[in-house]
């Protein structure tokens, strides 16, 4: 063998990496303490409600007492004689477009709190997935 000029490229420095381990401070172990106690888990029912998929699916039964609304005040009238800025078909269009996507965002959430009791309750590791995967379509 040669040496280390010969062997290695051109540019090529060889360097002793003993900076590879970090010198943790006392003040970034309290920081990663400190988030950890904050993000802990707290018991209770009112502390882990799932406050947005709840309301989530109000907005939506919202949505869907709008559009019946919509339905009732248009009802055998011309679209013509409509007086809003909007017909009701795009008032509907709308009203649906927003339900759909809030009812998507509640079983989006529904998906999440069924998994965590699932892993919580002893489920296999193999099959832990399956009800993620199921609620993705």
């Amino acid at each position: 063998m040669g040496s280390p000029s010969e062997v290695n490229p051109p540019g090529y420095n060889i360097q002793q990496h003993t900076d590879s381990v970090k010198d943790v401070s006392k003040e970034e172990t309290a920081e990663v303490c400190q988030d950890r106690a904050e993000s802990r888990w707290e018991p209770g029912f009112f502390r882990r409600f799932p406050y947005l998929g709840f309301a989530a699916l109000l907005l939506c039964i919202g949505c869907t007492g709008v559009a019946i609304g919509i339905i009732r005040l248009s009802h055998h009238g011309d679209i013509e004689d409509w007086d809003g800025p909007l017909k009701p078909q795009v008032l509907l269009s709308y009203t649906t477009t927003v339900a759909n996507s809030l009812i998507g965002f509640a079983f989006a959430e529904v998906a999440v709190i069924g998994f965590w009791s699932n892993a919580l309750d002893s489920m296999p590791v193999s099959t832990l997935r399956l009800p993620l995967v199921r609620a993705q379509g």
